[in-house]
């Protein structure tokens, strides 16, 4: 959504000066009433007032429209140019705005071209107030790491295989769009810095260390400690035990202000005095209202439960845009472990086996939802702002087996 070569930025700024100056006159409105100070509007004029057979839009659809009033307060220039280029999926303002020159404009009988061109908003005039999808092969992804394996050969019992994974995995088309899956159509942040739409894939782990092991208890016959005793040797041999342990970062997720200064698109936050290596170190656990997980540390929530301004806050100036910031979320670590037994039933044998899945019934929580393809987001103007209730696993599970070989 354009709003700087059109000049509409700086129009958004007189409609904010123009609202102040209402406002201070106890009227809740941005529409240019002669008051001193104020300035004509023309873009706005033209979106509201009479055109054709249309009379002047009503103020609740214009000036003093609630939504468009808010946005003025938040400086959100980008998300008042959307709506007045789709205004909820219709041409309601642009038609005035460009009159018959766009094609669903003839029925609203405008008659002749508006004062301004199609493409006012948008480059492509066919895409005023529509979505335009490009099939391109300019998106990608890079990945770098470094992969480590120890591998222990079964002997005396014993085999154990252990890897480590360093890694980092960057592409230019996060799913900005809750629910879009990376497999789908993406969304440019903005082509004016191509480099700016670069973050973290959604699945990327900087560390990950998996092991697995298998030991065979040296006892019964065959093994270090065995007992003339067959019924002592069936008892206390034949048994083994297994596990697999899992330990990783946590996945990324992307802080939202909800805010829209820029373009039609999140504008991200604004850091006061923090970096977001600060903010990094500040990514815990602890207990939060409500049942909840708090996933950052209870000072950066403020006391209406959004994130504290000292720290965080939403951009606020007409056509400039915050930063986009990206944290790992907490770490997940996981155990399981299966206890076998073989007892031998003349030319056969019968199986007994125990897994514990997640043996130490640990908690992993999640930001965000558990789908493998979804960005994670976290709004900070969200009055739940740093909870979740979301885990990556179930409680501890236990499952037993009996198998017989003959």
């Amino acid at each position: 959504m354009n709003i700087f070569e059109n000049g509409f930025v700086q129009e958004f700024k007189n409609a904010q000066r123009n609202l102040q100056i209402n406002q201070a006159a106890g009227v809740a409105s941005f529409e240019n009433r002669g008051l001193p100070g104020q300035v004509p509007m023309p873009s706005f004029a033209a979106a509201f007032g009479a055109r054709g057979a249309q009379a002047d839009l009503p103020a609740g659809s214009g000036y003093a429209n609630g939504q468009f009033v808010t946005m003025l307060q938040q400086g959100e220039a980008g998300g008042l140019a959307n709506a007045l280029a789709a205004s909820g999926g219709t041409s309601l303002y642009l038609c005035r705005m460009v009159g018959n020159a766009l094609s669903p404009c003839g029925a609203l009988d405008y008659n002749a071209p508006g004062p301004y061109p199609i493409n006012f908003f948008q480059v492509n005039p066919f895409a005023a107030g529509r979505t335009l999808n490009l099939l391109t092969d300019d998106g990608w992804s890079r990945y770098n790491g470094l992969q480590l394996q120890f591998r222990q050969r079964y002997g005396g019992g014993f085999s154990m295989v252990a890897n480590y994974t360093y890694a980092k995995t960057w592409t230019n088309r996060y799913s900005d769009s809750p629910g879009t899956s990376v497999s789908g159509a993406g969304t440019i942040w903005t082509q004016r810095d191509p480099a700016f739409n670069e973050g973290p894939v959604e699945f990327d782990l900087r560390h990950a260390f998996q092991t697995y092991l298998t030991y065979d208890l040296p006892f019964g016959t065959g093994r270090r400690f065995s007992s003339g005793n067959s019924f002592v040797s069936q008892l206390a041999g034949g048994w083994s035990v297994s596990s697999i342990m899992r330990l990783q970062s946590g996945r990324p997720f992307y802080l939202t202000s909800g805010r829209f200064t820029f373009n039609q698109y999140d504008s991200g936050v604004i850091l006061n005095g923090i970096t977001v290596n600060d903010l990094q170190k500040m990514i815990s656990l602890s207990s939060g209202p409500n049942g909840t997980e708090l996933f950052v540390d209870p000072k950066l929530i403020g006391p209406d439960g959004r994130a504290n301004p000292q720290y965080l806050g939403s951009p606020t100036t007409p056509g400039e845009h915050g930063q986009r910031v990206w944290l790992y979320g907490p770490r997940f670590f996981n155990v399981d472990l299966g206890v076998a037994k073989r007892f031998r039933a003349g030319s056969g044998s019968v199986g007994f086996e125990a897994l514990f899945l997640d043996l130490f019934n640990t908690t992993n929580f999640l930001v965000g939802n558990q789908s493998n393809d979804l960005g994670f987001f976290a709004s900070i103007n969200s009055t739940t702002f740093g909870q979740t209730t979301s885990t990556t696993s179930g409680p501890r599970n236990i499952q037993l087996r009996f198998i017989t070989s003959w």
